[in-house]
């Protein structure tokens, strides 16, 4: 059993990486790293005549096994061909904070640590320049966690609160895709959400009423515009964003820039958000609900 630092057990990461939800990414805690590289540093520290006992050692010792521990049994670092190595070193810390190896660290017993971790640290290298890492920078003003992972986030909470889950899945998925720098995916998911709170739109201001045979945006505009609870400008921007954003990116020889997909994006928040906002005008016109 490993003895505790001052009534607390070893250190060991806080965390080293996070999910991101909705995908099978992560993202890294860079500064964990540092603090690995620190830990490691330490061990060398604890030099010939210095005493197990002492409580920079210890220190030291505790630190750099929790590191190790925790390496060794998650998968945050794959560790394949410097595992044996890493379970040596864990090995040997474990066996001097017992007491196994007397009161004070020899020469001999410090130049054998040091080789053996100086061959891992190089097994290890080499192991962590095969990890899949890769930078994602930022789009506009836009935190790139909330776009992979939280995209409705980008809208008004009470225009969330006015939409379907399929519509919120295909905003997200359109927000996934505009921090990935997929300018056309990302269009085409931010259309279908404007299409999918459209349907709702329908609904609420017909009434109920059977939706459109063509199911297509078309379809639904020409359906609206027949309504005479509807206000003529929504539908004058909706057709807009059929002819400009929707019909071209139908066109497989058409891909969106990434300014196009800005662009987009901006237009179906707005456009979602305002026909939620009439909708919801619309149902406390009809019930009389303040």
């Amino acid at each position: 059993m490993i003895p505790f630092v001052h009534g607390k057990p070893p250190p060991f990461p806080s965390w080293f990486w996070y999910s991101i939800a909705g995908t099978d990414m992560k993202r890294i805690h860079l500064s964990e790293l540092c603090r690995f590289g620190e830990a490691l540093r330490g061990l060398k520290c604890v030099v010939p005549g210095a005493k197990f006992t002492d409580t920079t050692a210890q220190t030291d010792m505790f630190l750099a096994h929790g590191w190790l521990r925790w390496m060794a049994n998650h998968d945050h670092i794959p560790v394949t061909l410097s595992r044996d190595n890493l379970l040596k070193i864990q090995g040997f810390l474990e066996r001097a904070m017992q007491g196994e190896f007397g009161d004070t660290m020899t020469a001999e017993r410090y130049e054998g640590i040091c080789k053996l971790i100086d061959v891992w640290t190089k097994e290890l290298y080499d192991e962590i320049d095969r990890l899949n890492v890769y930078y994602v920078s930022k789009v506009d003003a836009y935190d790139t966690d909330i776009l992979l992972s939280n995209g409705k986030a980008a809208l008004p909470e009470i225009t969330v609160k006015g939409m379907d889950a399929d519509s919120i899945k295909s905003f997200e998925e359109g927000t996934r895709c505009l921090a990935l720098k997929l300018p056309t995916s990302a269009g085409f998911q931010l259309l279908r959400a404007v299409e999918g709170v459209m349907h709702e739109f329908y609904d609420v201001l017909s009434g109920g009423a059977p939706r459109p045979k063509r199911r297509e945006m078309g379809g639904y505009i020409d359906a609206l515009e027949k309504l005479k609870t509807i206000d003529p400008k929504m539908v004058d921007v909706l057709r807009g964003i059929k002819n400009l954003q929707r019909n071209p990116l139908m066109h497989p020889e058409h891909f969106l820039e990434m300014y196009d997909a800005q662009i987009t994006f901006d237009v179906a928040k707005s456009a979602i958000s305002t026909m939620v906002l009439l909708a919801e005008g619309h149902k406390k016109a009809t019930t009389g609900t303040p």
